[in-house]
């Protein structure tokens, strides 16, 4: 009998342990999106295990984010086919104007995206598979960015 204890002991470190060292392979972890650089252009931390993000900002607003329904976004970013399973996370910090490895920008269709402009609010989303997108907003406020109220 004690032989056959330590056999299942064994047996059950053994088949715990990979999954145990599989950091957050089991489980989502949704995207969060914080303004960490109040320069304009801004820069953000995004955390999360999403994967494929497609980065999106709207805008300009007046301060009334989310009236427009189904707003047309003025800078969108989404990745190429080789880079689907990297991780959210592995973008941060991420910086409004300049794209990441692995994306093509869609919109607008060739040139800089917008300038940010004062006194106007954005709205910077990441959309990703496997876990819920994320965002925040955010305004020009004396030639900075900075968290909207």
């Amino acid at each position: 009998m004690r032989k056959l204890s330590k056999r299942l002991v064994l047996f059950l470190v053994l088949a715990i342990l990979p999954i145990i060292g599989c950091k957050n392979a089991f489980y989502e972890i949704d995207t969060e999106v914080e303004l960490i650089d109040e320069s304009n252009p801004p820069s953000f931390k995004i955390t999360g295990n999403g994967r494929s993000p497609i980065f999106l900002v709207f805008g300009p607003y007046e301060g009334d984010y989310g009236k427009d329904g189904n707003p047309i976004p003025i800078w969108e970013l989404d990745p190429t086919s080789h880079m689907g399973e990297i991780e959210v996370n592995r973008y941060s910090p991420f910086t409004y104007g300049q794209i990441p490895a692995g994306h093509l920008q869609k919109k607008p269709n060739g040139g800089l995206p917008p300038k940010l402009l004062e006194g106007k609010e954005y709205h910077f989303y990441v959309h990703v598979n496997s876990a819920n997108g994320g965002g925040t907003c955010f305004r020009i406020q004396n030639q900075k960015a900075v968290k909207c109220q």
